[in-house]
């Protein structure tokens, strides 16, 4: 995708793909699942491996069979926007304060 923006034309565009491990309707994945297959399964098992990263651990005294809603690991996503070309935009303020 092509858009033209004063003085620039930039290349950009955005599109979704979907966890196919937990999405019920494989005959309704998006384009971006069939075009970018390397890269859905990429999006979600870095996913996974986040997740798997910062849950905190479950402490109980022994013999319990303690869960607690708040420590239980979060469910992975369904969807995920891929951008292409985003940029983040930084203030003035915050770069100063990132360069002190």
């Amino acid at each position: 995708l092509a858009s033209a923006f004063p003085g620039n034309t930039i290349s950009s565009g955005s599109f979704t793909v979907v966890n196919d491990q937990i999405w019920d309707d494989s005959d309704m994945l998006p384009l971006g699942n069939a075009l970018f297959p390397e890269l859905t399964k990429a999006v979600f098992d870095l996913e996974k491996e986040i997740i798997r990263r910062t849950s905190p651990p479950l402490f109980s005294a022994d013999g319990m069979d303690r869960q607690s809603p708040t420590s239980l690991p979060r469910s992975p996503s369904t969807h995920c926007a891929v951008n292409r070309n985003g940029k983040f935009a930084f203030s003035q303020h915050q770069c100063l304060a990132s360069a002190a």
